[in-house]
């Protein structure tokens, strides 16, 4: 595999700032209009889709095409090893990993969920596949866990309703196995665009604040952030800076709180970000 090569953003005045909307916002905490420590990703990695955070610190992430799951140095990008889920690796439309203490989950654009554990480097994992239901038209992009209702939620990119100004986030319970037929969030589009200037915000990955609770939510389109408290409220958002955000598409956050965003590299290199957490 190529190695990949570590390097610092040269520092130049952005415009980019978070807009805090309640006390209960912790994004400002994150400074979005500094220059973030990134790498380059390549070879394996060039459509990096997921990323996740074990609860030792390590980071994992996927590409979109197929269920290989790899290992990352955080420092400098390399990857550390690699595993397949299933045998024969599974191909699918893969968008988003999470990880609870030693169970991995991937979920498709379908809407389906795979089950599985990590290997040693070049193995494989069997796997259990649990369907959710939802119509391809969801288009889900996002994954993440909340582990105070002890649910995965898929956050969607789509509906089967064109003309609907919501995106919805919907709730897999692990205790039943079953997805919650009433979103867990509705964003409202009408509402993001009249506080933020965001015309088009559309998830493309989703992750739990561990020191606030609060859910951070990504959209490639128009590269921007917001977050929304744990009854889905609007409480701050931000737009990426698109000299170094090209196609935000995985986001984590890892023990120390930093927030880690992942960019996958379309016509240009796939990217991993880190914006250190401020008190």
């Amino acid at each position: 595999m190529k190695r990949l090569q570590i390097y610092t953003v040269p520092l130049i005045i952005l415009c980019v700032s978070a807009f805090t909307l309640s006390t209960e916002s912790i994004l400002e905490n994150y400074n979005l209009s500094s220059s973030p420590k990134s790498v380059h990703l390549t070879g394996s990695l060039t459509e990096i889709s997921g990323i996740a955070f074990t609860p030792d610190n390590r980071l994992f992430a996927h590409q979109d095409e197929s269920a290989v799951i790899y290992e990352l140095n955080i420092g400098n990008g390399k990857i550390n090893k690699w595993f397949n889920v299933g045998r024969f690796v599974l191909t699918d439309d893969f968008e988003d990993i999470a990880i609870i203490n030693v169970t991995f989950y991937l979920v498709t654009s379908r809407g389906d969920l795979y089950r599985f554990y990590e290997q040693p480097d070049r193995g494989y994992s069997q796997y259990t596949k649990f369907s959710t239901g939802l119509k391809p038209e969801y288009d889900v992009e996002g994954l993440c866990y909340d582990p105070e209702t002890h649910s995965l939620l898929l956050a969607c990119k789509g509906s089967p309703d064109k003309k609907t100004e919501f995106k919805y986030v919907y709730s897999f319970d692990l205790n039943s196995k079953k997805l919650l037929t009433k979103p867990r969030f509705q964003l409202s589009l009408k509402e993001i665009k009249n506080k933020s200037g965001i015309k088009n915000f559309s998830p493309t990955g989703i992750e739990r604040n561990p020191v606030s609770g609060t859910f951070f939510i990504i959209s490639s389109n128009e590269n921007a952030i917001i977050e929304i408290s744990k009854d889905g409220r609007l409480l701050a958002f931000s737009k990426l800076d698109k000299s170094i955000h090209k196609q935000p598409e995985g986001i984590s956050f890892s023990k120390d709180n930093s927030l880690f965003i992942s960019d996958e590299g379309n016509k240009s290199e796939a990217r991993l970000s880190k914006y250190s957490f401020t008190k």
